[in-house]
């Protein structure tokens, strides 16, 4: 039997030996499993001519052969009296054990071993924001912001959810794909519920201060949103797929890069139209110069709500307002919407940046196979982004009655409501 052990062990060594493991126990019942596998497996090597097959097959062979040895050694030490033979036997088992474990970290998919914490963590945050916007839904009438919301964080908690799920299956396809599918995709439903502030905030201060028509807005960046969605959803199915050859998974990258690149660009317009709109909301047509004249330092102050900037925009500049929505104004959290949406345009930004990084540099890229990336690139911006709307969402902005509704902005009716009064 201690021959055995010795010739069965594999033609391998370890890359590096650990200061202590925990020696692996395989069943004695899988004998006849394993050694099946390892007769296919070795005929198979005989004939096979394509190079990811053979090492394929290669990995069956080590795995059955490293079994089979601790069985082996484990019946040994069972009987064995002799301590030059235990000895040989707890080797043998000490090398097996090894050599499975680097077989593992080999068909390991992410390159890595999940941090338990981290993604403990966020699988909670995100559930919380998720549960939260579902709750908003019962209380709220901002129902395409609810919607979008919880998609949105739906996929993140998902995601969050498969990398929870593969931290004791490194080597699962199944939980790889859903991981990194809904991270990628996920943001574009966010930003759906974004887009539509700013044709809100158009009626609210006044149409004449936006460069487009309010509801242009979400159609122009939504439909970009949808056009991102499919083409980033495309890119991450092919690029998810450890089944394609490295060929293919490199041309899904190219696809989804395409797709966070194309949704980047549009919130760089987005943004810019942002920008724009505040500008004039805080300094157009505005004779009083010498209190807060149109610079950056003063646009920065004004978006910051500072105490002197309040006051210039109530007494200065609320009479260019709109005077239908002087309450909604009036409101405390309106005060410091602005720049709390510009901290969550921000986030996510900075988010789609790292996504075209990481995904520009491959699966082999230093960023891809270090997780620290993804959680403070990618989940820690998104939550947070999704923590400003825990507290700045729709219905503490603008009030329980939702009247800034699609239909109430597409037809202009608080412009004909205001033709009334005059």
């Amino acid at each position: 039997m201690s021959s055995y052990i010795v010739t069965s062990i594999p033609n391998w060594t370890p890359s590096s030996i650990p200061t202590h493991t925990v020696l692996t126990s395989v069943a004695a019942t899988h004998s006849s499993a394993l050694a099946k596998s390892l007769s296919s497996a070795t005929a198979q090597l005989a004939t096979e001519t394509l190079t990811q097959n053979i090492q394929s097959l290669t990995r069956v062979v080590r795995g059955a052969q490293a079994s089979l040895t601790v069985i082996s050694a484990e019946n040994v030490l069972a009987t064995a009296t002799d301590s030059s033979v235990q000895a040989r036997a707890t080797q043998a088992i000490f090398d097996a054990t090894l050599n499975l474990k680097e077989l593992v970290d080999e068909e390991n998919l992410y390159g890595y071993h999940l941090n338990v914490g981290a993604n403990y963590f966020f699988l909670v945050v995100y559930g919380i924001i998720t549960l939260y916007f579902l709750l908003m839904c019962t209380i709220s009438r901002y129902h395409w912001f609810n919607i979008t919301f919880i998609i949105g964080y739906g996929l993140e908690f998902v995601g969050i959810l498969g990398r929870v799920k593969a931290i004791h299956n490194v080597t699962s396809t199944s939980w790889y794909i859903v991981q990194f599918l809904c991270l990628t995709i996920a943001p574009t439903f966010i930003m759906a519920g974004i887009y539509f502030f700013l044709a809100q905030l158009s009626v609210v201060y006044g149409r004449q201060f936006s460069a487009l028509r309010p509801m242009w807005y979400s159609y122009l960046f939504i439909s970009s949103d949808i056009i991102s969605f499919l083409i980033q959803a495309a890119g991450a199915s092919i690029a998810a797929n450890t089944s394609s050859s490295a060929k293919m998974q490199n041309i899904g990258l190219d696809v989804a890069i395409g797709g966070v690149s194309f949704q980047l660009f549009s919130m760089t317009m987005f943004i810019l139209l942002w920008i724009d709109f505040f500008r004039k909301v805080f300094f157009a047509n505005s004779s009083d110069t010498a209190t807060m004249n149109a610079t950056f330092k003063n646009y920065l102050r004004m978006l910051w709500s500072t105490d002197k900037a309040y006051n210039f925009q109530r007494d200065v500049r609320e009479p260019y307002y709109a005077s239908k929505f002087a309450e909604i104004r009036s409101r405390k959290l309106m005060r410091y919407f602005p720049l709390y949406v510009s901290f969550s345009l921000a986030l996510i930004y900075i988010r789609c940046v790292y996504r075209i990084v990481e995904f520009s540099v491959g699966f082999s890229g230093f960023i891809l196979n270090h997780e620290a990336f993804l959680m403070v690139f990618d989940a820690l911006m998104v939550s947070s982004a999704g923590c400003i709307y825990v507290c700045f969402h729709p219905v503490w902005v603008f009030g329980r009655n939702n009247i800034l509704k699609r239909k109430y902005i597409s037809k202009r009716e608080d412009e004909e409501e205001s033709k009334i009064a005059d």
